[in-house]
């Protein structure tokens, strides 16, 4: 086992070998992360995964086999493999695409992610705290500790729809390292950020799993539901003839469970009376959200009532063309059995 100083020696030796690219891939992931928040969904998906793969990969390659000889092996191209392979993981995500990157919209874990991406950006002002040199600053994006920090709590804002080895692989790094041995062997408190990070994604984590275990997660996606958004419904006759309809009025009920309101759907109304299951498609952005599932028609009961009157509030207040009925004739109530987003 190394002494702290031969440790800190190969953290300074390797932050002098590679200046100044320490702060422009720093950089550049402050860019990205702002492109992740405020740019076009699929774009800044694709950008982050691959900023993500080359920190990785690099860290996995240069840091611990390349320019971190003072490592022990075999220990250091255990290491080093472990980053490689969550490196390729992402490359392998950009066309899987198990991974949809997001920032929560709202909530505590809008806030909560929020300030963990700014306690991560501020990893190197941690150590400037506790009077490192500059060269003894980590640094996110080209060490391991605080790139594990940065790229769990983006996975921890997007679940469920992440890669769970991904996830997993990190934690194992996040979890046992800093209290075991970064802190007490060689005093690495600014590691003390990715432990209560990967605590917190490893709560999220379970929470996850047992929330998501027998649902389709589709109340993260309530905001697709607007009345505003492109949607078309799609059913087939009992003799396979497909019919596709615009859809206005589409309401999540629970999360399994979804309302459309008919107001012209005298072919979709047959159909589902004979050939009980329909897919409704949403377009928000690059992406089509596909819900698909059994469907029941009604012209009775609170839900239905509660759609009537919601179309005659709409026509009277909100529609463009008054010269329009608007009258809800039924629902279509979904029972939805899978749900999917496809990239346009």
């Amino acid at each position: 086992m190394l002494s702290s100083q031969e440790w800190w020696n190969v953290i300074i030796n390797y932050n002098q070998s590679i200046f100044p690219m320490q702060l422009l891939v720093m950089l550049v992931g402050v860019i990205v992360t702002v492109y992740l928040i405020y740019g076009t969904a699929t774009k800044a998906n694709i950008a982050m995964k691959l900023y993500l793969a080359f920190c990785n990969l690099w860290i996995g390659s240069m840091f611990f086999i390349v320019l971190g000889k003072g490592f022990p092996s075999p220990l250091r191209q255990f290491q080093g493999a472990l980053f490689i392979t969550i490196g390729i993981l992402w490359v392998v995500d950009i066309f899987t695409k198990k991974t949809y990157l997001i920032l929560p919209k709202k909530g505590f874990t809008k806030r909560i992610t929020i300030a963990f991406l700014i306690i991560v950006a501020f990893y190197p002002m941690a150590g400037l705290a506790l009077a490192r040199s500059v060269n003894q600053l980590i640094y996110p994006g080209t060490l391991p500790c605080a790139t594990t920090a940065f790229t769990l709590v983006l996975l921890a804002g997007s679940l469920p729809k992440i890669n769970k080895l991904t996830y997993s692989l990190l934690l194992v790094w996040a979890i046992p390292f800093p209290p075991l041995i970064q802190i007490p062997k060689y005093q690495v408190y600014e590691d003390g950020i990715m432990f209560i990070i990967g605590l917190y994604c490893l709560i999220v984590l379970i929470l996850s799993i047992i929330k998501y275990k027998n649902n389709l997660g589709l109340n993260l996606y309530k905001e697709i539901f607007d009345i505003k958004k492109d949607a078309v419904f799609a059913t087939l006759s009992l003799e396979g003839v497909p019919n596709i309809v615009p859809i206005h009025s589409k309401h999540l009920i629970s999360n399994s469970k979804v309302m459309i309101s008919d107001q012209f759907m005298d072919k979709t109304k047959i159909n589902i009376l004979g050939n009980a299951y329909g897919v409704l498609t949403i377009k928000e952005g690059d992406q089509l959200y596909k819900i698909s599932g059994s469907c029941q028609y009604k012209t009775s009961g609170l839900l239905y009532k509660l759609a009537v009157r919601g179309a005659k509030k709409y026509a009277k207040k909100k529609a463009k063309n008054k010269n329009i009925k608007l009258n809800c004739k039924g629902i279509v109530l979904m029972k939805v059995d899978k749900f999917e987003v496809v990239d346009i």
